[in-house]
């Protein structure tokens, strides 16, 4: 899917990360994968995505449905698609490699895929999804991210003009504690817990015998899902994330931290970050290709 001149997602590049491995970790992989399954579903390409999963739960011997990933209850639609593009997975998924990624530091020859492809005019979505405490998020269980790692980084992505905003979205407990130390421009942080709140789990799944999905992320993607194509619902303001996700949803309080110079979050719209209808071709940039100019000696 080729992008069209009027879309507002065209320079927008995204990572979307679950940290959790093991089977019982089931929801953070469909958590992740749901947001993913959503900007595909809108025309988004995998080079604009980096996709993080250390953990293949679709194809572990525990999973009733094998090579499927549920996100619902309801439905039981699979969100584990065939194109599916994941660029990092198992022992590739380290703090080291997390944190390289968004400031931007590769080993010469590393693979221009597993890039994040930002620049001083572009817009960044990283969602994040795992376990977390006050002022640290895990990392398979072994390592974790501290706030000040969060802070140093997006200073570092200042410095080099890697981004001209950045939305982040952290679904994990005591989620606001890791923006403390956060002070790096035009950084809108969006946290479902405030300290000494849980990111709670939702709907589980008897079959599955495990957890399907987390309560925020359960309803951002119905939201997405259920977009109606009004305006009204089409312009959502970052400032109308705490009453479309409320406490009665949640079980927790999500609050919003912002960097942003000259922007207020009456100002900053969802659909300029995620696509909320399907994004259309441009035919003017879509390159013909004349089959008479194939060499046919190049296919025996």
């Amino acid at each position: 899917m080729i992008l069209g001149k009027g879309d507002q997602t065209d320079n927008v590049f995204y990572i979307l990360l679950s940290s959790s491995k093991f089977y019982f970790n089931y929801r953070h992989t469909g958590n992740t994968i749901s947001i993913y399954h959503h900007l595909k579903k809108m025309g988004v390409t995998d080079d604009r995505i980096i996709l993080m999963l250390p953990e293949n739960h679709a194809c572990n011997p525990r999973n009733a449905f094998p090579g499927t990933l549920h996100f619902e209850i309801d439905t039981r639609e699979n969100l584990y698609c065939d194109d599916i593009e994941i660029d990092y997975k198992g022992d590739d998924l380290t703090y080291e490699t997390i944190l390289n990624l968004i400031r931007g530091r590769y080993d010469q020859g590393f693979p221009q895929s597993k890039r994040l492809q930002g620049n001083n005019k572009a817009k960044l979505f990283i969602y994040m999804n795992g376990h977390g405490g006050e002022n640290f998020f895990k990392i398979q269980d072994t390592e974790v991210v501290h706030s000040e790692d969060f802070a140093k980084v997006f200073n570092e992505m200042a410095e080099k003009d890697m981004y001209e905003e950045v939305l982040l979205l952290l679904d994990t407990c005591e989620a606001m504690s890791l923006f403390d130390q956060v002070d790096a421009p035009n950084i809108i942080m969006v946290g479902t817990s405030i300290t000494g709140q849980h990111a709670l789990s939702y709907q589980t799944d008897g079959q599955i015998n495990t957890y399907l999905n987390d309560r925020f992320t359960y309803h951002f993607y119905q939201y997405l899902k259920q977009w109606n194509g009004d305006k009204k619902s089409g312009k959502v303001k970052l400032s109308e994330f705490p009453t479309l996700f409320t406490f009665e949803k949640l079980q927790s309080d999500l609050r919003i931290k912002s960097t942003h110079k000259t922007r207020t979050l009456d100002q900053i719209y969802l659909n300029e970050y995620i696509p909320l209808k399907p994004l259309k071709m441009d035919s003017e940039r879509v390159q013909r290709f004349n089959l008479s100019d194939i060499d046919s000696s190049l296919f025996f």
